[in-house]
C-alpha cells in the first residue's frame, strides 16, 4: 500500500467518524493510538522442567482466538482494521502483552484483549505455526553476545536453581522432548495458564 493510500483512507476514516482534526487542529492522521498492556509476574522462570519454554509458548498461543473471538485470526484483522498493532514478550519473572489501536476502538479491544486471559482457546491447530515463530525468534536471537552469556550462566548454575533453564524455548523443547517423554503440551499449557 503507498503512503498516498494510507494517508487518504486515515482521514477519510477521521472524517468519517467525526475525528478529522485533533484539538490542536491538525488532521486525522495526527491521531494518538490508545494503548495498553497487562504485565503478569510469570516468566519463563516458571516453566515446569519438563516444557522449557512453556511460558513464551503460552504468551504466543493467548492470541490464537478465545471462546469468545474463537476465530484465530480475527484479533489480527481487528487490529488491521483499526490501526494497531500488538505483541508480547516473556522474560525471566514477568510477561508482558500490549496492543495499541486508534481511540474509538479501544472499548472493543480491551473486550477482546482480555478474553485472551479469562478464556483463551489454545487451538492445538495453531501451535506447530507458533512453535516455528518461537524458533525463528531463537534462531535470530541466538547470535546475540547477551542472549549467548545469558544461556552460559544458565548452563553453568546448580541444575536445581531455577535458573538453570531454556526460556525462549524452540522445537526441540516444546516438541520433540516432550513427545519423546510422552507430555501432553496442551495440558501443559491450560494448567500452566
Amino acid at each position: 500500500e503507498s503512503d498516498e493510500e494510507s494517508e487518504g483512507e486515515a482521514g477519510s476514516e477521521g472524517e468519517e467518524e467525526g475525528e478529522g482534526a485533533d484539538s490542536e487542529g491538525e488532521g486525522a492522521d495526527s491521531v494518538k493510538k490508545a494503548s495498553f498492556a497487562l504485565c503478569v509476574g510469570v516468566g519463563y522462570l516458571s516453566d515446569p522442567p519438563n516444557a522449557n519454554g512453556l511460558a513464551h509458548f503460552v504468551e504466543h498461543m493467548v492470541f490464537m482466538g478465545t471462546e469468545k473471538y474463537p476465530d484465530e485470526n480475527e484479533w489480527a484483522a481487528f487490529l488491521s482494521s483499526h490501526g494497531g498493532e500488538d505483541n508480547g514478550e516473556t522474560d525471566a519473572e514477568t510477561t508482558c502483552f500490549y496492543f495499541d489501536v486508534h481511540p474509538n476502538y479501544l472499548r472493543e479491544g480491551l473486550d477482546r484483549f482480555c478474553q485472551f486471559f479469562a478464556a483463551p482457546r489454545f487451538a492445538w491447530g495453531s501451535s506447530e505455526r507458533e512453535v516455528k515463530a518461537i524458533e525463528s525468534e531463537f534462531q535470530q536471537a541466538k547470535t546475540s553476545d547477551s542472549n549467548r552469556e545469558a544461556q552460559v550462566h544458565a548452563a553453568l548454575i546448580d541444575e536445581a536453581h531455577p535458573y538453570n533453564t531454556f526460556g525462549w524455548g524452540d522445537r526441540r523443547s516444546l516438541v520433540e522432548r516432550p513427545a519423546a517423554a510422552r507430555v501432553d503440551m496442551q495440558r501443559e499449557m491450560r494448567q500452566f495458564h
